[in-house]
């Protein structure tokens, strides 16, 4: 005689089919999940492209991103869809890095991130071979990469006020077109090298450095010509394009006649001594 507890069977069975239904549900949840996901990453650059987007301008015929006192301490990835803006203009956002893909905007013209909290010049910037303006001043960068040299067709590159940089890389000599460069308010306590083999350079401000002497070759660039402010060392007067060289010896802003070179009023007298800038 066969007993069959029916009790038992049909428990067993509510069992399995409980733990079956339950094995699907997370089947089913882990193929549902990664797509959840993307539809909310989906959503979310679409509203930060959206917000971007009312950040779009024409200005004197060139496509500007401007974005001033914002916060935006990082760039999101999407913006890489906007790679036809030939200007940057990004202000006291907290910006604390200058993203990888910027070598993606080949059309940019002006790159303006003045006024934030930037540490580094990221290597891929240097492809931008259309870029004419780099303006960084106000940051927190402590060096300059090489790769900056290969912006062959940069023409202002201004980092002042960025306290701990020191030094430029010998390559950015490579920078034929450069004509303006700010170093002022910063860590050197030597002209670099590299300026003396820039062609074209035309304005030229080291003031609020400690400058602690002048290259020792710094007269072999050409005969000096016109007036001479005579505080200046008599070799200093002497490169190419700065021979109309002045200082500025009060507290208030002057703007130079180019070309010129601005040193602080005891740098410029006396470059073998440290001195605090009088340029703002």
């Amino acid at each position: 005689m066969v007993v069959v507890a029916c009790g038992s069977v049909s428990s067993i069975k509510a069992l399995w089919e409980t733990r079956i239904k339950r094995v699907q549900e997370e089947k089913e949840d882990q193929t549902k999940s990664p797509r959840s996901r993307l539809s909310v990453g989906a959503w979310e650059d679409r509203a930060i492209l959206a917000r971007l987007k009312e950040k779009l301008q024409t200005e004197e015929g060139r496509l500007v991103l401007r974005i001033e006192q914002e916060d935006w301490k990082s760039l999101p990835g999407c913006l890489i869809q906007f790679t036809q803006v030939q200007e940057w203009q990004i202000h006291r956002t907290g910006l604390q890095k200058i993203p990888q893909f910027i070598s993606s905007f080949q059309n940019l013209i002006v790159l303006d991130l003045s006024r934030n909290g930037i540490s580094e010049i990221p290597k891929p910037l240097g492809q931008l071979t259309r870029l004419k303006e780099l303006l960084l001043s106000y940051n927190r960068i402590e060096s300059v990469p090489e790769d900056l040299s290969g912006c062959e067709s940069l023409e202002r590159l201004e980092l002042a006020m960025n306290r701990e940089l020191s030094e430029l890389p010998d390559q950015l000599r490579n920078l034929k077109k450069l004509n303006h460069l700010d170093l002022s308010m910063n860590a050197f306590s030597f002209m670099p090298d590299c300026l003396l083999h820039m062609p074209a350079l035309e304005w030229l401000d080291m003031g609020g450095n400690c400058l602690e002497c002048l290259p020792e070759d710094i007269d072999r660039c050409r005969k000096g010509d016109g007036d001479i402010c005579d505080v200046l060392p008599s070799r200093l007067i002497e490169m190419r394009y700065l021979g109309d060289s002045k200082y500025v010896s009060s507290h208030k802003y002057q703007q130079p006649e180019m070309p010129c070179l601005l040193l602080s009023q005891q740098e410029a007298a006396a470059p073998s001594y440290s001195s605090e800038s009088h340029i703002l």
